[in-house]
């Protein structure tokens, strides 16, 4: 029966404690909504809207290659393919 009484008691304090600490808390100003908000998109630009897509003023790189080929065993050379830019 001590056991039970001491036991018992244990947890009242437990609880009382538990109950004045919850009562006692600070407000930080935490908002967990807030914080877990989505993110505005980044606003559009020219080349490419907000969403991703291509925009009016889109343009990629294009490269023509025109590549005459013989086989020389006794001489070496190089060649460089021009790069062509087009705007679209």
């Amino acid at each position: 029966m001590v056991n039970l009484n001491i036991t018992t008691a244990l947890m009242v304090a437990a609880g009382l404690s538990c109950a004045c600490a919850t009562a006692q808390q600070v407000k930080t100003g935490y908002d967990p909504v807030a914080a877990f908000a989505p993110l505005p998109h980044p606003p559009g630009t020219p080349q490419r809207t907000a969403a991703g897509m291509p925009g009016p003023k889109y343009w990629q790189n294009k490269a023509d290659y025109k590549v005459a080929v013989s086989i020389d065993t006794v001489s070496r050379g190089s060649e460089r393919p021009p790069d062509t830019y087009l705007h679209q």
